[in-house]
């Protein structure tokens, strides 16, 4: 009897010990769509884990905190943040810009309108987050433009009267796209065109004075297949209408010492990527009919060809006063062109200048006036570590 005591004392010794071993549940505070609940676990799991369990799915953009690799702990909060995105678009206007241009045609203090403004228009794109049902800042994500605004030009005349100027001779230049002309002196200032389209790089009055030869910008409409065109004004002296030559898409153009009405000019192809032209680095002389604009004598004398180092940007040619000699120039070099056969003879060569733009230097030459000298300045050699094309040295050469 007494055996059967110590045995049940035992056991129930036993009993008592695995019950103290008992693990209590886990019990977190879950927030969700709205309400705060509280979870039970019997054993440890991760945050994830218990969503998963508890039937709570997660959209890709929800937020979970803490993250849902976390081990739960008792007395643990959850929270679910519901968390939507959307894009949202409007059309804002882009203000247009005033330009006020002088005018010369123009009285003193006169104004004329010459474009109206118009406002431009761009898209602006935000990304607009919900969160919980309350919307936050939205965030710009792009912007596109729609209409290109157009600038509000207004011509303006001279501020005031300027004292009378005498000029030995012909004046002739360009202002607001036109050629004007003085003669005598600057009183006598008068509008040679005035269609506004004068384009800059080929613009010689004749050693008389007399005749102007310049180039014209072609239409938008034109220009895939031509930026320009020559054109003559065949009498300065009186008024006339300019007569439309053969040439197209030159890059040069001069008249020709001691040779009547006869120019010469180079030329090139348009090109969508800056600068706008590719040069063909050719040479043609053409005799002209200064009433009609025709050709009556035309050759090449200078083959096209690549140009050498940055070709693309051109030859560069001027005539002697006399129209005996035609230098030439190019990024690394110069020379004189032989007018017999259209060799270019180098004179000097020197580094090329990189101006890391979309334009290439070209070294200026000036002749004497008895064409015995020609005076030129060449890019110099390094003066530091620096790489030769990298060279701030600019020399004066004859």
């Amino acid at each position: 009897m007494r055996f059967l005591s110590i045995i049940l004392a035992l056991a129930a010794g036993i009993l008592a010990g695995c019950e103290g071993r008992t693990t209590s549940a886990i019990v977190v505070s879950l927030v969700a769509d709205g309400r705060e609940r509280a979870v039970q676990q019997s054993s440890p799991v991760t945050v994830g884990e218990l969503l998963r369990s508890a039937n709570v799915e997660l959209n890709a953009l929800d937020e979970v905190n803490p993250p849902l690799f976390t081990q739960i702990t008792n007395g643990m909060r959850i929270t679910v943040a519901r968390v939507q995105q959307t894009t949202e678009c409007q059309n804002q206007d882009i203000p247009f810009r005033e330009q006020r241009i002088l005018n010369e045609g123009l009285r003193p203090g006169e104004e004329r309108l010459g474009q109206a403004g118009q406002n431009g228009v761009e898209q602006v794109c935000y990304r607009v987050t919900v969160r919980d049902g309350r919307r936050l800042d939205p965030v710009e994500i792009s912007r596109t433009l729609v209409t290109t605004p157009q600038d509000l030009i207004i011509y303006v005349g001279p501020t005031g009267e300027l004292d009378t100027v005498p000029i030995p001779g012909t004046l002739a230049y360009v202002s607001s796209g036109n050629a004007w002309l003085m003669r005598g002196n600057s009183a006598s200032k008068r509008p040679l065109t005035s269609s506004g389209d004068i384009d800059e790089r080929v613009f010689r009055l004749s050693a008389d004075g007399r005749q102007l030869l310049f180039a014209r910008r072609t239409p938008p409409i034109e220009r895939e297949s031509a930026f320009n065109r020559l054109w003559l004004l065949p009498d300065t002296t009186r008024e006339a209408q300019p007569t439309a030559l053969v040439p197209q898409n030159v890059l040069y153009a001069d008249w020709v010492p001691g040779a009547e009405n006869t120019i010469s000019y180079s030329t090139g192809e348009p090109r969508a990527a800056a600068p706008g032209w590719e040069s063909y680095n050719d040479l043609w002389i053409m005799r002209l009919d200064p009433v009609t604009g025709d050709s009556v004598g035309l050759r090449e004398l200078v083959s096209r060809s690549q140009g050498g180092l940055y070709g693309w940007w051109g030859t560069e040619f001027q005539w002697s006063p006399d129209g005996s000699r035609l230098a030439w120039t190019r990024a690394d070099s110069m020379g004189l062109v032989d007018l017999n056969t259209g060799a270019l003879n180098p004179l000097l060569t020197y580094p090329v200048f990189n101006t890391r733009q979309s334009w290439s230097w070209r070294a200026t030459v000036s002749w004497t006036p008895n064409a015995n000298l020609l005076l030129t300045t060449v890019h110099g050699d390094p003066i530091g570590s620096e790489p030769p094309e990298s060279s701030p040295a600019f020399h004066v050469a004859a």
